[in-house]
């Protein structure tokens, strides 16, 4: 069966659980990382505050430094319109909810988040929007898990990548095509969805966009049916690394009805993709130090 073939991978429960401990991980070293930004930006203020009132009371004799303590140094360390005892819990854990809340959003990538302000039932409604950025996340973290080892998968079955193509469409999804050498004329083309669906398809290859012959028809249908055992070898090796069918959307045999041509002028080669990432990756780098 190696006409157009439509699946949808799982991970083994052992690789499920590594990704969410790995998520835990990214939520506690970012929390810890802005923890301490917070604790210096506190200290730094604090500081100046102090400098400020001992220059003030250096001005004033010993008798006004007694009246300045007992009254102002209050402000100065935060006792003054402080919450009641009741209220002060929550707001802390409204707080410390929302920060998690704002950290998920940003390892998701999500540019809309749910504005929640303090006040009754805003902590509760914060923990249903944290567990649905952990579940988005935790879904991210697997398709991305599984992208990577289909790719080295085949590259250790000896296809090589010639390039690939990101397509947005209209309903805002967005699906990587990655197209592999097959024969001396023909490729496959791997199609990863934002649904978890990932199509492999072969297809004639040229530079242009055409129809194929009917000569190309029959010659394509003879490749199909030759591709047969490599996806099933994929696939073997793909559940040696903990990864199985979910769900089989579309199992097509050979047939000449499914012939096509693959244009490559589409595909960004592979040297074109790693130039980028290597321009990327530099100003990362340049970002970080500056």
């Amino acid at each position: 069966m190696s006409g157009p073939k439509v699946s949808v991978y799982r991970l083994s429960r052992e690789i499920q659980l590594a990704l969410q401990k790995e998520i835990e991980r990214q939520l506690q070293e970012r929390a810890k990382k802005l923890r301490e930004e917070q604790e210096k930006e506190k200290a730094r203020q604090l500081a100046i505050k102090k400098e400020q009132e001992q220059a003030r009371m250096r001005k004033l004799d010993q008798e006004q430094q007694k009246v300045i303590l007992g009254e102002d140094f209050s402000s100065l360390f935060g006792f003054d319109n402080q919450p009641g005892e009741e209220e002060k819990p929550d707001q802390e854990k409204y707080q410390e909810s929302l920060k998690q809340y704002e950290i998920l959003c940003q390892l998701t990538g999500n540019q809309q988040p749910a504005m929640i302000s303090f006040g009754v039932g805003a902590v509760e409604q914060l923990q249903k929007e944290i567990q649905k950025e952990k579940r988005r996340l935790l879904q991210q973290k697997e398709e991305r898990y599984i992208k990577d080892t289909i790719e080295q998968t085949i590259e250790e079955m000896g296809y090589s990548v010639l390039g690939k193509r990101h397509v947005s469409k209209r309903s805002g999804q967005q699906v990587t095509h990655e197209l592999y050498q097959y024969g001396e004329d023909t490729g496959i083309d791997v199609t990863y969805g934002e649904n978890g669906q990932i199509a492999i398809e072969l297809g004639k290859l040229d530079h242009q966009d055409r129809l194929p012959s009917t000569e190309e028809c029959l010659y394509l249908e003879n490749q199909m049916i030759a591709f047969c055992g490599d996806f099933q070898t994929l696939e073997c090796r793909l559940r040696d690394k903990g990864i199985f069918i979910g769900k089989r959307v579309l199992l097509a045999p050979p047939s000449a009805d499914f012939a096509q041509v693959i244009n490559q002028t589409e595909y960004t080669s592979a040297v074109q993709t790693q130039m980028a990432e290597q321009k990327k990756q530099r100003k990362k780098n340049y970002d970080t130090i500056n």
